[in-house]
């Protein structure tokens, strides 16, 4: 694993813990509004992770 990919794992890590600080999930009396909270948070980090990752994939891609 190159310099470049460890650093993009380490942002994307960072990143999922930042957001995991400011959007607490209370325990929901009703199980489906917290999956449902949970796939939103999931569903942001992917969205942000998206920009991040993508030279990593371009870069991997033969040409």
């Amino acid at each position: 694993m190159s310099t470049r990919r460890i650093a993009y794992a380490a942002v994307l890590a960072a990143l999922y813990v930042v957001i995991g600080q400011f959007v607490r999930i209370p325990a929901a009396t009703i199980f489906s509004i917290g999956l449902a909270a949970e796939a939103v948070v999931d569903i942001v980090v992917i969205v942000l992770a998206v920009p991040l990752l993508r030279p990593l994939v371009r870069e991997a891609a033969p040409a």
